[in-house]
């Protein structure tokens, strides 16, 4: 519902808007924060933000489950406790399923990780600025001249 207001309010505002992405922008602010949705919009985004539809956790989490659960499953270190399991009994058995549990969520962890940080490194700032829904990438350091020159430019003080 919000998103809405927000898309309706873009659409009809008439004057200059500046979107600047601090750290993230995900999900609907991605789709709402469109210069389609405003001709007076600028967005910019500091170099080192990220910019995606969903963010890489949430994707490795929802969208890469089903491909961490196999990549899980294969990996060496399960195999190994796996073929273990098949002869032992007891202590020993018990012992050993309850590493096979602990490795388990370790390498679950550890391919979550890994997902989301490849995720955020292709769906980066850089890639939206590519696309068009950024103008541009530009550093920390030259946010405040930026916004200065953006609003001169707009007020017609330039």
């Amino acid at each position: 519902v919000h998103g809405a207001e927000i898309g309706r309010a873009l659409v009809n505002f008439r004057g200059a808007v500046l979107l600047v992405v601090l750290s993230r922008y995900h999900g609907g602010a991605y789709v709402v924060f469109s210069t389609a949705l405003n001709g007076e919009m600028e967005a910019v985004a500091l170099k080192g933000s990220f910019a995606s539809v969903i963010g890489g956790s949430a994707a490795a989490s929802v969208v890469f489950n089903s491909s961490i659960n196999r990549r899980v499953e294969q990996d060496p270190a399960i195999l190994e406790v796996r073929e273990k399991l098949k002869s032992s009994t007891g202590r020993r058995r018990m012992a050993l399923e309850a590493r096979l549990s602990e490795t388990l969520a370790a390498v679950r962890t550890r391919l979550s990780l890994e997902t989301a940080e490849q995720f955020d490194r292709v769906h980066s700032v850089e890639r939206a600025a590519k696309v068009g829904s950024l103008k541009t990438v530009i550093e920390p350091s030259l946010l405040r001249p930026y916004i200065i020159n953006f609003l001169s430019g707009r007020l017609g003080l330039d």
